[in-house]
Formats: structure tokens, C-alpha cells, sequence
């Protein structure tokens, strides 16, 4: 037996010089298409495709069918090294053969699988849209953007910006770069939280993206982004009580700003329009 080398996620015709069968077949009187292998259990990690004569015994094909090309197996596209298949081999001749033609003694196959640098894969979890306030900026997160890659560490992946359609609306900065725009950001960039978009003009707008492995190339997606005028109201507006002379913090729950930052977080500034009469405000 010789093993059967397939590229990752590919086929190869498995021939006659990887299976040989030590016969005399003219001092037997037998044809190679007498010459009869059944697969006793099914590769695990692909399948055998037999394209042999459909009146013959299912999952079997013959020495003759390993000649003309008619045996292929398909992997399924796993990252295993390695693959295997049990058969038989039998004689549907009725002259007599050698005993271990007659015994149904089985035979593991094995293939050897290639490994091939599988292409990233790049999607939008939270959907395409991306919300923000108008004049702010927006952490990007993995949430938002996810790129996954079955054989390469993440270190290695890299976001490029292929165009932004609008680009008088903002950029994307790293945040150890505070106002300068970039092309390009690194998965370790966006896994630590150090992208950003900043808003800076029109409203909508759209970037294309797409995540390469230093040697393959993800499919193009397209994200957009809208920005949202500021929308506020006074979610809490309760008294405090106090003992005379003494001190106590405002907190959330007597006086808060409920805004439609969604899941943007968002400074709130509060100006003192008038101060209390008989006490101040400290921070």
C-alpha cells in the first residue's frame, strides 16, 4: 500500500500504484476486473466516490477500476494531517485463488493531507450599521467586527480600510494616535480596544473592509455609519436630604441624563446655571 497524498479541502484519484495486489493473474486465469475491493468503513474526514458500473456490489470497485480512474477521494476540507479507510479484497472469479483472497481480513488505507493557508473569514456580528453621536468618536470592537481564520493566529490578521465613501465624514484612529487617520489596523488593535471612529462631518457614510492573513484575502464588507444628533432628557431629578453643617455626594439616582448614546459611552457635563444659597458644590 501507498498512501494517497490529497491537498487540504481537494481530491485525488487513488491508482493502481497505490494498491497492489501480488498476483500471477495469467497462471491464476483471473482478470484484474475480478480482482474485487469492498470499503469496509468510510474515510473520517472525507469520502471515496466510485464512479465503477452500476450493477456492481455497492461501496466495491475492482483492480481495473483503480486503473482507468475511477476511484477518487474527496476531503472535506478539516485541518487533520491524515485520513484512512478499512476495505477487503475478495475474488469474484470461481477459480481458486491464494487463502487470503477467501478471508475477509481487513486493510487500513491511509492518506496523507496536505495543509493549504485557508483565507480569513470576515463578518459584521451586530450587523452592518454602525451608530454613534454626530462630533464624537466610537470605540470598534469585536462585537462589531470579526474576523476569524482557521489556521493563522489572530496576531497575525490585519483590517485594511479599502475606501471610505464619504471620507469628509470622519476616520479611524488608533487610540496611541490620537487625530491621525489610518489605512489599516491590526486584530490585536481592535481585541484591546484601541480603535476608533471619529466623527467628524456629514452624517451617513460608508468604509469598505477586509482582513488579510499576510497571504490571503478575506471577501470586501461594507459598514455603515450613521451619526445621531445629541437627544437628552433628565432621567432623575430627585432632592437630596442633608443634615445641617454636613456633606453628601449627588449621585446617579438624584440626578441623571438619560441620552440616546446607546451603547456609546458618553461624558456628560452639567453647568451650574445658578449656585445654592446657603451651601456650594464641590467636585
Amino acid at each position: 500500500l501507498r498512501n494517497l497524498v490529497v491537498q487540504e479541502g481537494g481530491r485525488a484519484f487513488l491508482e493502481a500504484k497505490h494498491v497492489k495486489v501480488h498476483l500471477d493473474f495469467k497462471k491464476l486465469g483471473i482478470r484484474q476486473s475480478q480482482i474485487m475491493f469492498r470499503v469496509e468503513e468510510q474515510p473520517v474526514h472525507g469520502q471515496i466516490r466510485l464512479d465503477v458500473d452500476p450493477d456492481q456490489e455497492e461501496n466495491t470497485f475492482s483492480m481495473l477500476d483503480l486503473w482507468h480512474g475511477r476511484v477518487m477521494y474527496i476531503h472535506g476540507g478539516s485541518e487533520e494531517p491524515e485520513d484512512f479507510f478499512t476495505f477487503s479484497v475478495y475474488s469474484s472469479s470461481r477459480r481458486e485463488v491464494p487463502d487470503y483472497l477467501k478471508e475477509k481480513k481487513l486493510y487500513r488505507y491511509n492518506i496523507t493531507v496536505t495543509a493549504t493557508n485557508d483565507a480569513p473569514e470576515l463578518s459584521l456580528p451586530e450587523g452592518n450599521l454602525f451608530v454613534l453621536l454626530e462630533n464624537t468618536k466610537k470605540r470598534l470592537t469585536t462585537d462589531v467586527l470579526k474576523a476569524t481564520d482557521i489556521d493563522s493566529n489572530n496576531a497575525d490578521l490585519v483590517f485594511s480600510v479599502l475606501g471610505n465613501l464619504n471620507a469628509n465624514a470622519g476616520y479611524l484612529e488608533i487610540e496611541d494616535s490620537p487625530g491621525t487617520a489610518v489605512a489599516s489596523f491590526s486584530h490585536v488593535d481592535l481585541e484591546e480596544l484601541r480603535v476608533y471612529y471619529v466623527h467628524t462631518g456629514v452624517r451617513n457614510s460608508r468604509i469598505v473592509l477586509r482582513v488579510s492573513d499576510g497571504d490571503n484575502l478575506t471577501n470586501t464588507l461594507l459598514l455603515t455609519l450613521i451619526a445621531l444628533a445629541l437627544d437628552y432628557d433628565v432621567a432623575n431629578n430627585t432632592r437630596i436630604e442633608i443634615l445641617h453643617a454636613d456633606a453628601a455626594f449627588i449621585r446617579s439616582n438624584q440626578l441623571a441624563v438619560r441620552t440616546n448614546a446607546l451603547t456609546q459611552a458618553v461624558d456628560v457635563r452639567y453647568d451650574i446655571t445658578e449656585a445654592p444659597q446657603y451651601a456650594e458644590l464641590q467636585t
